[in-house]
């Protein structure tokens, strides 16, 4: 029904804007409404499921999530098959849930199969498969699987690099997942250098009060008073505090 076509992309763009309870009643009614136009297993009610179940994410409503994700992937994998691209947006949802949940292992198998279906469908190189490696390497991270996190990373600069060049914010993931890296061995001077080319690339691209600026700035502080440069870890610190509001 075009009615709920136009109503998930209005979501999407609230949800973009961080209008999250704007966005909210919007996916429920498009989901009503293709849950009573359509058959119970078509695929098209698994958009509204998927984006429903992502914002869910985004508002950090993580247990609500899981059972629109799921479904939305059952009715994927019915229709298109358990290795189909179209499986691999509602996959990585649910991998971030069971991320932001600890539960490491079973977040870190969604990102495997999202990695494997995107490399063999668009190339090894594409940007999706850089994400994928983004995804990877911090699931690797939390399980201090070091050396699995950094290769992950690197992977992901040397693609988002290859198709952006050096100035583009998506490096800034790599640089910040490596510099999280070298931090975890205690190579703070190494994790300086890769989260401040992280942060001068998302303040060059979205703005020096942006919450991204924030996720830099506070790994950043702690490798910096690790060096005992405390002043500047204050002020980082500070400003970090600042721009979430505190």
């Amino acid at each position: 029904p075009l009615v709920a076509y136009y109503l998930v992309n209005l979501a999407r763009v609230y949800r973009a804007h961080g209008d999250y309870e704007d966005a909210m009643p919007l996916l429920q009614r498009a989901t009503a409404i293709r849950e009573a136009k359509l058959e119970a297993d078509d695929p098209i009610i698994a958009q509204s499921l998927g984006a429903l179940g992502a914002l869910l994410t985004a508002m950090g409503r993580y247990e609500e999530a899981i059972p629109p994700l799921k479904r939305a992937i059952s009715l994927l994998t019915t229709a298109y098959g358990a290795d189909h691209p179209q499986d691999t947006p509602p996959l990585k949802s649910l991998g971030t849930v069971y991320f932001r949940l600890g539960r490491y292992n079973e977040a870190g198998e969604l990102y495997e199969r999202c990695r494997a279906t995107n490399s063999r469908t668009f190339g090894a190189d594409n940007m999706r498969v850089g994400f994928d490696n983004i995804g990877l390497g911090d699931v690797h991270l939390a399980m201090q699987r070091l050396e699995r996190a950094r290769q992950c990373y690197a992977r992901a600069s040397e693609i988002f690099l290859a198709r952006y060049g050096p100035r583009h914010v998506n490096n800034a993931y790599a640089h910040t997942g490596l510099g999280k890296v070298a931090a975890a061995h205690g190579d703070h001077h190494e994790a300086v250098r890769q989260f401040e080319i992280s942060l001068a690339l998302v303040e060059s691209a979205l703005g020096a009060d942006h919450p991204r600026v924030a996720n830099t700035l506070e790994p950043l502080a702690a490798s910096l008073n690790a060096l005992g440069r405390d002043s500047e870890a204050a002020a980082a610190l500070e400003r970090t505090d600042r721009i979430r509001g505190r």
